[in-house]
């Protein structure tokens, strides 16, 4: 299941006219990246919630690489409530896994599922390295969690704790696997995965975290949403070997990189003013008296006049 009924509050202007989940990634929405990552891995159908425009969500479906269901929620539901909401569609299920509708990322879910079914966890949480503990919860691990595969991967999760939170600990990547009993557990109802199921899971011992490295991307806010193409386009244009795997879903799909203009460009996009790191999406314009730096543009964004810009997300007048 697809996390993807948010309002997208904190991503404004841009989800003024348009949902969070089909707000482009490099020319591609966001939803259609998610889905392509899980038909990459194998999974065969997938179920996404949707509250603020579901016209929006909807549309993207239509063009999932995999089966995809929507289940609309009239008044939004919370984490917790909209997967309760579509329990039924779990029954018989083993396990299945939990994506958060606003994060890009290249992270081990296979792997992550093995050693989760090897394991007497309900709930498994991939985890990363925490990168500002000031904004994202903290996920305290401390101890390992016996998995049965070769070098026991999986750490027990002991608490949960909020943002600024004194102690040390992991971010939660927006991902995790459940064994399918865990539902009947979630009220009817609006709640929160965290205190409808994460806190009670990590109480009893029985939530684990998968502890990986990889390419990690929140798409929050406007700042994120730029700074995130900026540094998957910085790591594409050097060669990393961390974001191959990635960059194979992104190049042509549809967006061309310049290594000239050290920037991504989508083949009906015009540049004719100087330009350097930036991502220009379908349909966009920059002007011949244009310089425009380190700028994300969106459908159909147009700089045009005698303008000097940079470190900006542009959006469609």
């Amino acid at each position: 299941m697809i996390l993807a009924a948010g309002l997208g509050t904190r991503l404004r202007p841009v989800t003024d006219k348009i949902a969070k989940p089909a707000v482009p990634f490099f020319g591609r929405p966001i939803l259609l990246r998610t889905l392509d990552l899980l038909a990459e891995i194998g999974v065969t159908e997938a179920i996404v919630n949707s509250h603020y425009r579901p016209d929006d969500v909807a549309r993207l479906l239509a063009k999932s690489p995999i089966p995809a269901t929507l289940s609309h929620e009239p008044e939004i539901l919370g984490t917790g409530g909209g997967l309760a909401r579509v329990r039924e569609k779990f029954r018989g299920e083993e396990a299945f896994l939990l994506i958060n509708g606003d994060v890009i990322f290249e992270l081990p879910l296979g792997e992550a599922f093995v050693a989760h079914r090897a394991s007497e966890a309900l709930g498994t949480l991939l985890l990363l390295r925490n990168p500002d503990p000031s904004r994202y919860g903290i996920i305290v691990a401390p101890e390992g969690f016996h998995s049965g595969c070769a070098g026991d991967p999986l750490r027990r999760v002991d608490r949960i704790l909020p943002p600024a939170a004194s102690g040390e600990g992991f971010l939660y990547a927006g991902a995790a696997i459940f064994s399918g009993s865990v539902l009947d557990r979630l009220p009817e109802g609006r709640s929160e995965l965290v205190p409808a199921l994460l806190g009670p899971l990590s109480s009893e011992g029985a939530l684990a975290g998968y502890l990986s490295d990889g390419i990690w991307y929140e798409l929050g806010t406007p700042g994120d949403l730029l700074q995130a193409h900026l540094d998957l386009l910085r790591r594409m244009l050097a060669g990393r070997m961390d974001s191959l795997p990635l960059a194979r879903r992104i190049v042509g799909n549809p967006m061309r990189f310049d290594r000239e203009l050290r920037s991504a460009i989508h083949p009906t996009a015009r540049i004719d003013g100087l330009v350097d790191e930036i991502i220009a999406d379908e349909g966009c314009v920059v002007g011949e008296a244009v310089e425009l730096r380190r700028s994300l543009l969106l459908p159909g964004a147009r700089v045009g006049g005698d303008t000097t810009l940079a470190d900006r997300v542009i959006t469609r007048e």
